[in-house]
């Protein structure tokens, strides 16, 4: 499994967690997951699973971008500012996937 295909999959997880578990505050039958319990009957506003999920579609695209660049940076090929361009693209994708180092899957020379 490569690093953009961990960080998909990582964010697929999270993503349908949030989609599972965040019912109970769209819904509001419960008291908002993100605000304490399940307990009780209280209305949620607080927009955590909207942001949630925004976040989760937010690194979806960086991901796919930062990927896309990295493919480009392969085949500039000779370019002085390969290198660098790889390091720096590389790097960003090791840090967004460092909070998921305690997963099994997670690599060691991932890390940044």
């Amino acid at each position: 499994m490569t690093l953009t295909e961990f960080l998909a999959a990582r964010i697929a997880e999270v993503e349908a967690d949030v989609e599972k578990r965040g019912t109970w505050a769209v819904g509001h039958s419960e008291r908002c997951i993100f605000e304490g319990g399940y307990e009780g009957t209280a209305s949620c506003d607080c927009g955590a699973v909207t942001r949630a999920l925004a976040d989760c579609e937010a690194k979806r695209q960086i991901v796919a971008e930062l990927s896309e660049f990295l493919t480009l940076s392969y085949d500039i090929g000779a370019n002085d500012e390969a290198p660098t361009l790889l390091y720096g693209i590389e790097r960003q994708l090791r840090l967004l996937a460092l909070p998921y180092a305690d997963h099994p899957g997670y690599r060691e020379e991932w890390k940044p």
